[in-house]
């Protein structure tokens, strides 16, 4: 959709220099445009631009905070990727031959990569830039989700998981090793070491308490924290589960499709009266 909609545009204005794209539950913050056209102007080398993304409601739900954590990490400079949010070179975007088609999801850390192979710098400014909202209620959607970034990992990396750039080598990593390798070994292991090999999976209560201390330190509250780190120990699960789905998939020689966690919309009616109609890209 996003390739189309910048084709469709080159089309109607074909002098455009910049192109904001946006993610879906998303609204731009008043001054954002402003502020990464003159970025632009004043960085020859720039060929991204992004800001920060704020979570609108980030005490709604515990699938809020999570969010709402996420969208803080990160620095202001250069950068190696980024997100869904972000203002790009027009001829530059064009070059590289745009969004790949065939990636479901990290499509935007997928295009960083070329971006920056062709000699293009990639920019966070200390600028809010949009309002999110997860609209997160259930395990299953953040399950889902967790999935979809798993199959991420694996079809990026597959791209460009190759030296020098490596990406999402560790956490592909980290997947195979928390997801699969201990808790498999612990379980096969107990029978012959009398269940002490059950010991490793310390290492689950063990990381998220690391994780909810050092998002402490960084002025987040226990609610937050807490979610942070129960979210990043445990989505080695649904994770693996995304990675194998990209391999099988590529395997069987399969079209890869998105992995949804919205809750679906409700359908409008059509009446008597002129409607408008929503959508999320």
């Amino acid at each position: 959709a996003r390739t189309a909609g910048f084709e469709r545009l080159r089309q109607k204005v074909p002098q455009v220099e910049y192109v904001q794209f946006i993610d879906g539950y998303c609204e731009w913050v008043e001054g954002w445009f402003t502020a990464a056209a003159a970025t632009f102007d004043h960085v020859a080398d720039v060929v991204a631009v992004c800001g920060w993304t704020r979570e609108r409601f980030p005490v709604r739900t515990m699938y809020n905070r999570i969010s709402d954590v996420e969208w803080h990490q990160g620095s202001v400079g250069p950068i190696l990727n980024f997100a869904g949010n972000v203002m790009i070179r027009a001829e530059a975007f064009a070059e590289v031959g745009g969004y790949d088609n065939n990636v479901i999801a990290a499509e935007d850390d997928e295009l960083s990569v070329r971006l920056r192979q062709a000699g293009g710098k990639l920019l966070r400014i200390d600028k809010k830039s949009t309002i999110h909202d997860i609209d997160m209620h259930t395990v299953f959607q953040w399950w889902q989700r967790a999935k979809r970034t798993g199959h991420a990992y694996a079809q990026v990396s597959y791209l460009h998981g190759a030296p020098p750039e490596r990406k999402f080598f560790r956490e592909i990593r980290g997947i195979l090793l928390w997801g699969v390798i201990l808790p498999i070994s612990a379980l096969a292991l107990a029978p012959l070491t009398y269940g002490l090999s059950l010991i490793a999976f310390v290492r689950y209560p063990l990381t998220t308490l690391r994780i909810f201390y050092k998002t402490r330190r960084q002025g987040f509250s226990w609610k937050h924290s807490l979610a942070w780190g129960l979210s990043c120990t445990m989505s080695v699960f649904p994770g693996v589960i995304g990675a194998s789905k990209f391999h099988l998939d590529h395997l069987h020689h399969r079209q890869h499709e998105i992995i949804e966690h919205k809750r679906p919309q409700t359908p409008v009616t059509q009446t008597n009266q002129p409607t408008r109609k929503k959508t999320n890209g």
